[in-house]
């Protein structure tokens, strides 16, 4: 007899039996035994899965496509059956050899599953071919790291500077957690607590006097003044040696396992026809840097550098702090971008330029400041010159030395700074020569700007005589302003202007969103689009405007973000096809801009889709949206550049503006903060000074948590073991699904399901998947499970009910370094009182939708097989009812179920002009039986988000809407998360 827990068709094993009938429900290989089984009395004598398998491993033995399956699956041999089991196996054999019914068998059904599984197996890490740089990142020498040389120091007390471990975690709390040094120092006050706790601190100065005479070295601040020969005033300059930053960088043990040292090329097929970018070190950039290298054994550091202006005063006066960021693109991107993690320092804190002469022009001011900021920068970056010429050796945290190679790499900054770092005129490209009159059209401008041609037309200028006049008119030809000493001139292996990277926050969210909805808002009128958001279903990630937009003096990049989910559903209805196709266009291009991964196939998706919006853009400009008539903005400009730039450096993810936003609150307002707002610049040093010193103490502690955890991996597996569960987690072939331990309920009866969530048909869908998850069951364990027949009738009173579940989906491609999506599926009445908000009203129902596996045979990256259904109910069943059915043993007990009301199922493509499927939900389908069902929580592939449809004639407010969660949307056949949603016809 083969294994019990074994699928009879792909020969899958499984811990138990409720295992294995989920897959076989969610297979589309396997269903077919789900329908043999089906045509069995329950009652009667049981099939056994068993037998069926050997008979179908005999019956399919000749078909070429069991090869295909057999190597996806690792086959297991099984042995041959009793011969008293010979007369049922070729009953067996018999049914399986029947003229196959309208739904054809695995075998005649394949074709389209093994694209599908052949199409993510492509784009799964085993699937990618690599080519790595020979010899790039090699280790010269092995030495003694920073934090093997302060544990041989402090061997005796691990918690140096402090005394004990309550003591460096007080201290710790004192200075992360931020109480405040007067807080800090009332509480010390108290009598006998300094004692009682043993601290080596009575206040928060002797705290401070600690940390800045015993912690780590952290790298130190320098000062230096500028004085330019044309003005009477000093500019002070407050840096950091970016070199000793690259170091502490290189050094933190953080990073350990997530830097690459050498560049390497990847691709999907290993004819190598489909180039992949995702990496840094993917990208062509850091290939033809290590090539001018020509050092065997280099290593690049891409250097990026981000620089923008921070307001610090809020409601009054004008004060600014001018900050810089540098971090290394050896870091892996998903680690990289988050401030969190340290990766980002501040390198720089320079001049704000205000200008006492009154006499200037505004134009010569802002050429001051541009001398002032490349004055500045180049004297901070002289040591980045000698080491991207010749190397330096650095080491990393475990003490392994490379001979270094720093190179200015990207420029991380929004459009005014872009133009003032490159010495381009505002108002031109600072990638390409493309002119203020070229903005607005699409093609080729001819070749990029380099960093060479730039020089060499600053030199040239000088030349054109003494008068300014000339000298300005010879550089507006080329549209380069007159800094003639700029930072990056003797930078080597550089290229300021391929260094000018895409920025999705500026360029695309508060650029071209800012105008679509700008657009939008003329062509429907502003009232009418703040009600068609209104109307807009709740989403965990999804913000929605209940007072509509219009309202708002500003919208934030997150704000804007939200929207771009929404527009397309609020003018689907549109009359002018051009309007939608131009809106859906820009809006694949959003995100497709965002892709974590991408590949030739996908940049080539992406610039189709630009290519759209410009062949229909200008039907905004002929129904009056578009003030003027063209669309020479910058900000759509630069997208042409965005697929050279992907292939340059990789995804734009790994180089995002967001990252340095947010980098000002934490390292810039926080200390202004807590500064006394007088002379704030050296508080802000000293404040983040004592604040990376007491990061790197932690770090170091870390440090030896992982070394004690290495050496006792099996005792600390032992505690996690031991660990009790707050969660339950059910795991999909893509997802996991997470419920919390104790139902939201209890015990909720059926009358109140049927009344308060509208599950009119609980009682009979419940019966019909239980009698059918039965006959399975029974089934596949040869009549062992069950003694005694299914009740006749379902006598139930309540069920455990649950209001959310909560889904992390594994990404389509598989790759470890695109981060899981995070989603949500709710299902509650009216009536509840939820994080202090009374829903007492029939609007704050709400059951959302999803996409479901209907038949086992969904696609991964596709549309087939999936169907939208609203989820009323997530239960569980009672455990009398589940051992009447299923027996006493609970793993042949279905975990979770969902009551479901099925929408209409998708068409083979979505809609023409904005890509979207239509689904519906006639009233008179909610009366039929067949149109609710219990399913496993297993089915559910994700939330997705219904957006109703809107109509010219039809008043908003009668307008059909089905609460629901998040976007899903197919592009050529391809599944794209958090895209553009499906539409409800209603």
């Amino acid at each position: 007899m083969a294994q019990p827990h074994k699928c009879p068709s792909c020969r899958k094993r499984f811990n138990g039996h409720g295992d294995m009938l989920s897959h076989i429900r969610q297979k589309a290989l396997c269903q077919w035994v789900l329908k043999k089984l089906e045509q069995n009395d329950p009652d009667s004598d049981p099939v056994d899965l068993e037998d069926i398998e050997e008979s179908h491993n005999h019956d399919s033995s000749t078909d070429e496509d069991s090869d295909y399956e057999s190597e996806e699956e690792e086959p297991i041999h099984s042995p041959a059956t009793d011969e008293n089991e010979d007369t049922f196996q070729k009953a067996v054999e018999s049914a399986l050899n029947e003229d196959p019914p309208e739904e054809a068998p695995p075998s005649l059904r394949f074709t389209s599953a093994k694209k599908a599984e052949a199409q993510a197996q492509a784009e799964r890490p085993d699937a990618i071919f690599t080519k790595k740089y020979p010899h790039a990142g090699e280790v010269v020498e092995v030495i003694e790291s920073d934090f093997d040389d302060w544990k041989k120091r402090h061997n005796t007390n691990p918690y140096h500077p402090f005394r004990s471990k309550l003591d460096y975690e007080v201290g710790m709390w004192a200075k992360q957690e931020g109480p405040g040094n007067k807080a800090l120092d009332k509480l010390l006050a108290f009598p006998e607590i300094s004692q009682r706790l043993e601290l080596s601190f009575k206040n928060m100065r002797e705290l401070n006097q600690i940390i800045d005479n015993e912690m780590p070295e952290v790298p130190t601040w320098h000062t230096f003044t500028i004085k330019l020969d044309d003005m009477d005033e000093e500019f002070e300059v407050h840096y950091r040696d970016p070199l000793a930053i690259i170091k502490a960088i290189l050094a933190n043990p953080e990073f350990a396992d997530k830097m690459a040292f050498a560049p390497e090329k990847q691709w999907s097929d290993k004819d190598r026809k489909s180039r992949l970018y995702n990496e840094m070190h993917t990208g062509d950039w850091w290939w033809n840097a290590q090539r001018k290298v020509k050092t065997r054994g280099a290593s690049i550091i891409p250097v990026i550098v981000g620089t923008d202006k921070s307001q610090l005063t809020t409601f009054s006066g004008n004060l600014e702090a001018y900050p810089g960021y540098l971090t290394i693109g050896n870091i892996f991107k998903a680690f990289r971008r988050k401030v969190s993690k340290n990766a980002y320092m501040l390198f720089a804190l320079l001049p704000t330029a205000q200008f006492k002469n009154k006499g200037m022009s505004k134009k010569d001011q802002r050429l001051t400041r541009a001398r002032v900021f490349h004055h500045a920068m180049k004297e901070i970056f002289k040591s980045l010159e000698d080491a991207g010429r010749n190397g330096v050796r650095l080491a990393t945290c475990d003490g392994k030395v490379r001979l270094c190679f720093p190179i200015l790499a990207c420029y991380v900054a929004d459009y005014p700074e872009q133009c003032l770092v490159a010495c381009i005129r505002y108002g031109e490209c600072p990638i390409c020569p493309c002119t203020k009159k070229q903005m607005g059209e699409y093609g080729d401008m001819g070749e990029p700007r380099t960093q060479a041609q730039t020089s060499h037309i600053l030199a040239q200028a000088q030349s054109e005589g003494p008068s300014w006049t000339a000298i300005d008119g010879y550089l507006r030809g080329f549209g380069v302003t007159g800094t003639f000493d700029p930072f990056w001139k003797n930078l080597p292996h550089a290229n300021i202007h391929v260094a000018i990277v895409p920025d999705i926050l500026h360029q695309l969210h508060q650029g071209m969103i800012k105008h679509l909805t700008s657009w939008i808002q003329r062509l429907i009128g502003p009232k009418e689009l703040d009600k068609r958001l209104q109307r807009m279903p709740p989403n965990h990630s999804l913000r929605v405007y209940q007072a509509g937009i219009s309202g708002f003096s500003k919208l934030t990049g997150n704000e804007h973000r939200q929207l771009a989910k929404q527009l397309l559903g609020c003018i689907a209805d549109y009359a002018a096809s051009p309007v939608v196709k131009a809106t859906q266009a820009l809006l694949e291009f959003l995100e497709m801009a965002q892709y974590q991964s991408h590949s030739d196939e996908t940049l080539k998706y992406l610039e189709e889709a630009l290519q759209l919006f410009h062949k229909h853009k200008d039907v905004f400009i002929k129904l009056g949206a578009r003030e003027g008539n063209n669309f020479n903005l910058p900000k759509l400009h630069s997208l042409l550049h965005y697929e050279n730039a992907i292939k340059m450096y990789g995804t734009t993810d790994g180089y995002s503006t967001e990252t340095t936003e947010r980098m000002h609150i934490e390292v810039v307002k926080i200390p202004y903060r807590a500064s006394n707002r007088r002379d704030v610049i050296p508080q802000i040093m000293m404040w983040l000074e004592r604040k990376e010193k007491v990061t790197k103490l932690g770090q170091f502690m870390q440090w030896l948590v992982d070394q004690v955890a290495y050496n006792s991996q099996s005792l600390e597996q032992e505690n996690r073991n031991k660990a009790p569960l707050s969660k339950q987690i059910v795991v999909t072939d893509t997802s996991q699904l997470i419920f919390a331990k104790h139902p939201s309920q209890a015990k909720v009866s059926i009358d109140t399901l049927v009344d308060k969530h509208r599950a009119i048909h609980f009682h009979f869908a419940l019966e019909r998947y239980l009698r059918t998850q039965r006959r399975l069951l029974n089934a596949s364990t040869n009549g062992q499970v069950f003694s005694t027949p299914a009740p006749r009738d379902l006598v139930i009173s309540s069920v455990p009910v649950w209001y959310h579940v909560k889904l992390v989906h594994a990404n389509v491609q598989g790759m470890d370094f695109i981060e899981d999506t995070r989603d949500a599926v709710h299902a509650y009445p009216r009536g509840l009182r939820r994080q202090g908000l009374d829903l007492a009203d029939e609007s704050n129902d709400r059951f959302d939708t999803i996409l479901a596996n209907e038949k086992g045979e969904a696609e991964i990256t596709g549309a087939k097989g999936h169907r939208v259904a609203q989820v009323r109910v997530l239960f569980q069943l009672p455990k009398d009812i589940a051992t009447a059915y299923f027996g006493t043993s609970p793993v042949n007990w279905p975990r979770y179920l969902a009551y479901v009301e099925w929408f209409s199922r998708l068409k083979s493509s979505p809609e023409k002009d904005h890509r979207m499927f239509l689904v519906s939900r006639n009233e008179v389908d909610r009366s039929m039986t067949e149109n609710a069902e219990v399913i496993d929580v297993s089915s559910i592939v994700r939330s997705c988000h219904l957006i109703p449809q809107f109509y010219h004639d039809t008043p908003v407010d009668q307008s059909p809407a089905y609460p629901c969660c998040t976007w899903a949307h197919w592009v050529d056949g391809q599944y794209m998360p958090q895209s553009h949603p499906l539409e409800d016809s209603g």
